[in-house]
């Protein structure tokens, strides 16, 4: 996986790290990323701070669920415990 969106954090966010290729990138909205396990997986987290603009990201989700926006998937990965 080259890149998560993550929108929910804690669990989530850390089993997300294992599912990310060498190189690849986390993005997290609410949660901040740990930077030691990054580092210890070999890729890029960061956190996405846009207080003005959070009512737009629900609307973009909205758009996705509702199909308005086409979003492209590669395959799909299990996230497993380990």
């Amino acid at each position: 996986m080259d890149v998560v969106l993550d929108l929910i954090g804690g669990e989530v966010q850390s089993k997300s790290y294992g599912i990310l290729r060498k190189g690849g990138r986390l993005i997290s909205t609410l949660a901040t990323p740990d930077e030691a396990l990054a580092a210890e997986r070999g890729v890029t987290a960061n956190m996405l701070f846009v207080p003005a603009y959070h009512d737009r990201l629900g609307e973009a989700l909205q758009a996705m669920v509702e199909k308005d926006i086409k979003v492209v998937v590669g395959r799909r990965l299990p996230i497993s415990d380990g």
